[in-house]
């Protein structure tokens, strides 16, 4: 449910639930939002700040947590018992990757889904334009 669901895009505004020691990329991002999420929310839904096009279903798709998209394992639905194997890669005691996350959590993996588009480049921008305008 969304309702139950915090959606986290930014590391910087959970720098401070963390420590600075412990924001090492989408790990102290993530690391932030569910530690956050803790006592207010059941899961957090990790979505990646250069896919501005997301699917409107796409709550909905990963349910239930834990899961995530095959063609891109940042953007998933993580249970906040997660923190636990987060916490774990931060300390540097675990494999660096979305898809050892995953594994590590139980955590489905969700194909059918076309590649969201990423925009990290001029030229990557230009081609959202020209999508968009199709």
């Amino acid at each position: 449910m969304l309702s139950q669901s915090l959606v986290a895009n930014t590391r910087a505004h959970y720098r401070l639930l963390i420590g600075p020691h412990q924001t090492r990329g989408r790990w102290g991002g993530l690391a932030g939002a569910l530690l956050y999420a803790a006592h207010r929310y059941d899961q957090v839904l990790s979505v990646s700040i250069d896919a501005p096009l997301l699917p409107t279903d796409l709550l909905t798709v990963l349910e239930p947590a834990p899961s995530y998209l095959a063609l891109q394992p940042v953007i998933g639905l993580w249970p906040v018992s997660a923190i636990d194997t987060i916490q774990t890669i931060l300390r540097g005691n675990g494999k660096q990757s979305m898809q050892s996350l995953a594994f590590d959590v139980g955590a489905r993996l969700i194909e059918g889904i076309d590649r969201i588009p990423n925009v990290n480049t001029r030229d990557d921008l230009k081609d959202l334009r020209r999508l968009l305008c199709e």
